[in-house]
Protein backbone atom coordinates (compact mmCIF):
# COMPACT_ATOMS: atom_id res chain seq x y z
CA UNK A 1 0.00 0.00 0.00
CA UNK A 2 1.35 3.44 -0.97
CA UNK A 3 0.47 6.75 0.71
CA UNK A 4 1.68 9.89 -1.08
CA UNK A 5 4.21 7.73 -2.93
CA UNK A 6 5.59 6.07 0.23
CA UNK A 7 5.04 2.58 1.54
CA UNK A 8 3.73 2.15 5.07
CA UNK A 9 7.18 1.01 6.26
CA UNK A 10 8.85 4.05 4.70
CA UNK A 11 6.36 6.40 6.35
CA UNK A 12 7.00 4.71 9.69
CA UNK A 13 10.74 5.17 9.21
CA UNK A 14 10.26 8.85 8.36
CA UNK A 15 8.19 9.31 11.52
CA UNK A 16 10.85 7.49 13.56
CA UNK A 17 13.55 9.79 12.13
CA UNK A 18 11.54 12.87 13.08
CA UNK A 19 10.89 11.48 16.56
CA UNK A 20 14.61 10.78 17.11
CA UNK A 21 15.56 14.27 15.92
CA UNK A 22 12.97 15.90 18.20
CA UNK A 23 14.14 13.90 21.23
CA UNK A 24 17.79 14.65 20.55
CA UNK A 25 17.02 18.36 20.11
CA UNK A 26 15.37 18.41 23.54
CA UNK A 27 18.32 16.61 25.15
CA UNK A 28 20.83 18.92 23.46
CA UNK A 29 18.93 21.95 24.74
CA UNK A 30 19.01 20.58 28.29
CA UNK A 31 22.70 19.75 27.98
CA UNK A 32 23.57 23.27 26.83
CA UNK A 33 21.61 24.69 29.76
CA UNK A 34 23.70 22.72 32.25
CA UNK A 35 21.45 19.75 33.02
CA UNK A 36 23.84 17.48 34.95
CA UNK A 37 21.64 14.41 34.61
CA UNK A 38 21.67 14.65 30.79
CA UNK A 39 25.41 15.37 30.80
CA UNK A 40 26.22 12.32 32.94
CA UNK A 41 25.93 9.84 30.06
CA UNK A 42 26.18 9.92 26.24
CA UNK A 43 23.18 11.34 24.41
CA UNK A 44 21.21 8.91 22.29
CA UNK A 45 21.18 10.17 18.71
CA UNK A 46 18.94 7.27 17.62
CA UNK A 47 19.27 4.06 15.69
CA UNK A 48 22.33 3.78 13.47
CA UNK A 49 21.19 5.26 10.10
CA UNK A 50 20.78 3.07 7.03
CA UNK A 51 23.69 4.82 5.29
CA UNK A 52 26.01 3.58 8.05
CA UNK A 53 24.35 0.19 8.56
CA UNK A 54 24.97 -0.85 4.95
CA UNK A 55 28.68 -0.06 5.38
CA UNK A 56 29.49 -2.03 8.52
CA UNK A 57 28.68 -5.06 10.66
CA UNK A 58 27.27 -3.07 13.56
CA UNK A 59 24.16 -1.49 12.11
CA UNK A 60 21.94 -2.91 14.83
CA UNK A 61 23.64 -0.83 17.55
CA UNK A 62 22.35 2.52 18.80
CA UNK A 63 24.20 5.69 17.86
CA UNK A 64 25.36 8.05 20.63
CA UNK A 65 27.39 11.20 21.14
CA UNK A 66 29.14 12.35 24.31
CA UNK A 67 29.06 15.76 25.97
CA UNK A 68 32.79 16.16 25.35
CA UNK A 69 32.34 15.72 21.59
CA UNK A 70 29.48 18.23 21.54
CA UNK A 71 31.54 20.69 23.58
CA UNK A 72 34.50 20.28 21.21
CA UNK A 73 32.54 20.82 18.02
CA UNK A 74 30.79 23.93 19.44
CA UNK A 75 33.83 25.62 21.02
CA UNK A 76 35.34 28.52 19.02
CA UNK A 77 38.25 27.79 16.71
CA UNK A 78 41.60 28.96 18.08
CA UNK A 79 44.54 29.19 15.70
CA UNK A 80 48.20 30.00 16.17
CA UNK A 81 50.21 32.57 14.20
CA UNK A 82 50.67 30.02 11.40
CA UNK A 83 46.93 29.49 11.05
CA UNK A 84 46.94 26.00 12.58
CA UNK A 85 44.34 24.92 15.12
CA UNK A 86 45.74 24.82 18.64
CA UNK A 87 45.16 21.93 21.07
CA UNK A 88 42.50 23.98 22.86
CA UNK A 89 40.64 24.81 19.64
CA UNK A 90 37.09 23.74 19.01
CA UNK A 91 35.39 23.51 15.62
CA UNK A 92 33.15 26.56 15.80
CA UNK A 93 29.80 24.94 14.99
CA UNK A 94 26.52 26.37 16.24
CA UNK A 95 23.73 24.41 17.91
CA UNK A 96 21.66 24.64 14.72
CA UNK A 97 24.56 23.38 12.61
CA UNK A 98 24.93 20.38 14.90
CA UNK A 99 21.22 19.60 14.56
CA UNK A 100 21.32 20.10 10.77
CA UNK A 101 24.33 17.78 10.48
CA UNK A 102 22.48 15.02 12.35
CA UNK A 103 19.78 15.05 9.69
CA UNK A 104 22.22 15.40 6.78
CA UNK A 105 24.22 12.53 8.26
CA UNK A 106 21.31 10.19 7.47
CA UNK A 107 21.62 10.93 3.74
CA UNK A 108 25.33 11.67 3.38
CA UNK A 109 27.36 12.45 0.29
CA UNK A 110 29.87 9.71 0.97
CA UNK A 111 30.98 7.13 3.56
CA UNK A 112 34.71 6.38 3.84
CA UNK A 113 36.89 4.08 5.87
CA UNK A 114 38.42 5.87 8.83
CA UNK A 115 42.11 6.07 9.62
CA UNK A 116 41.89 3.40 12.33
CA UNK A 117 40.08 0.08 12.77
CA UNK A 118 36.29 0.19 13.19
CA UNK A 119 35.97 3.84 12.25
CA UNK A 120 34.12 5.60 9.44
CA UNK A 121 34.31 9.12 8.03
CA UNK A 122 30.95 10.41 6.80
CA UNK A 123 30.84 13.42 4.48
CA UNK A 124 27.63 15.45 4.73
CA UNK A 125 26.35 18.18 2.41
CA UNK A 126 26.45 20.71 5.27
CA UNK A 127 28.98 23.55 5.20
CA UNK A 128 30.63 25.22 8.20
CA UNK A 129 31.17 28.97 8.60
CA UNK A 130 34.36 28.80 6.53
CA UNK A 131 32.78 26.97 3.60
CA UNK A 132 34.17 23.54 4.49
CA UNK A 133 32.15 20.33 4.14
CA UNK A 134 31.25 18.98 7.58
CA UNK A 135 32.31 15.41 8.33
CA UNK A 136 31.07 13.10 11.07
CA UNK A 137 33.60 10.56 12.32
CA UNK A 138 32.12 7.34 13.74
CA UNK A 139 33.64 4.83 16.13
CA UNK A 140 31.93 1.48 15.58
CA UNK A 141 31.21 -1.17 18.19
CA UNK A 142 32.25 1.17 20.97
CA UNK A 143 31.84 -0.10 24.53
CA UNK A 144 29.92 2.66 26.29
CA UNK A 145 29.04 3.15 29.93
CA UNK A 146 26.19 0.64 29.80
CA UNK A 147 26.40 -1.31 26.56
CA UNK A 148 28.08 -1.36 23.17
CA UNK A 149 27.09 1.32 20.68
CA UNK A 150 28.27 3.21 17.64
CA UNK A 151 29.34 6.69 18.64
CA UNK A 152 30.02 10.01 16.96
CA UNK A 153 33.67 10.66 17.82
CA UNK A 154 34.00 14.06 16.13
CA UNK A 155 32.13 16.55 13.93
CA UNK A 156 33.92 19.30 12.01
CA UNK A 157 34.50 21.04 8.71
CA UNK A 158 37.27 19.22 6.85
CA UNK A 159 40.27 21.20 5.66
CA UNK A 160 42.21 20.12 2.58
CA UNK A 161 39.21 18.26 1.19
CA UNK A 162 40.63 17.65 -2.29
CA UNK A 163 43.86 16.11 -0.97
CA UNK A 164 42.04 14.08 1.67
CA UNK A 165 39.51 12.55 -0.74
CA UNK A 166 42.13 11.83 -3.37
CA UNK A 167 44.20 10.01 -0.75
CA UNK A 168 41.10 8.00 0.19
CA UNK A 169 40.60 7.11 -3.47
CA UNK A 170 44.21 5.91 -3.75
CA UNK A 171 43.84 3.82 -0.59
CA UNK A 172 40.51 2.38 -1.76
CA UNK A 173 38.77 3.84 1.30
CA UNK A 174 35.53 4.76 -0.46
CA UNK A 175 32.75 2.50 0.81
CA UNK A 176 29.52 4.19 -0.32
CA UNK A 177 28.43 7.25 -2.29
CA UNK A 178 25.17 9.12 -2.82
CA UNK A 179 24.86 8.52 -6.56
CA UNK A 180 22.69 11.64 -6.93
CA UNK A 181 25.59 13.73 -5.64
CA UNK A 182 28.49 12.28 -7.65
CA UNK A 183 28.83 15.34 -9.88
CA UNK A 184 28.88 17.59 -6.80
CA UNK A 185 31.63 15.44 -5.34
CA UNK A 186 33.66 15.53 -8.54
CA UNK A 187 33.55 19.33 -8.51
CA UNK A 188 34.63 19.41 -4.86
CA UNK A 189 37.46 16.97 -5.40
CA UNK A 190 38.60 18.21 -8.77
CA UNK A 191 39.98 14.87 -9.85
CA UNK A 192 39.09 11.44 -11.14
CA UNK A 193 36.39 9.54 -9.30
CA UNK A 194 36.08 5.74 -9.18
CA UNK A 195 33.44 4.01 -11.26
CA UNK A 196 30.05 3.58 -9.57
CA UNK A 197 30.39 -0.20 -9.81
CA UNK A 198 33.31 -0.19 -7.35
CA UNK A 199 31.42 1.04 -4.27
CA UNK A 200 27.98 0.83 -2.66
CA UNK A 201 25.70 3.50 -4.06
CA UNK A 202 22.40 4.90 -2.87
CA UNK A 203 20.23 7.99 -3.24
CA UNK A 204 18.69 10.32 -0.69
CA UNK A 205 15.91 7.85 0.10
CA UNK A 206 18.56 6.02 2.15
CA UNK A 207 17.32 8.08 5.11
CA UNK A 208 14.23 5.88 5.32
CA UNK A 209 14.68 2.94 2.93
CA UNK A 210 17.43 0.64 1.61
CA UNK A 211 15.51 -0.68 -1.37
CA UNK A 212 17.47 1.55 -3.83
CA UNK A 213 20.90 0.48 -2.53
CA UNK A 214 23.19 -1.09 -5.12
CA UNK A 215 26.26 -3.05 -4.09
CA UNK A 216 29.54 -3.22 -6.03
CA UNK A 217 29.97 -5.95 -8.64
Amino acid sequence: MYINGFTEDELNNIKENKKEEKEFSKCLEKLLHGDKKVASSPLLVGKTPNAISICCDYGELDLTISKSVIDKCMMPEIRDNNGKRTKKSGHGLTKQQVLDVLWAFKRPLMVLKGSSKNTLAVMTDQIDNDGRYIFVFIRLNNFGQIQKNNCMASIYGREGLKEYINQCIKKDYIIAVNIEKVDELRLSIGGDFPKATTFINFNSTIAYSIKSVKYPI
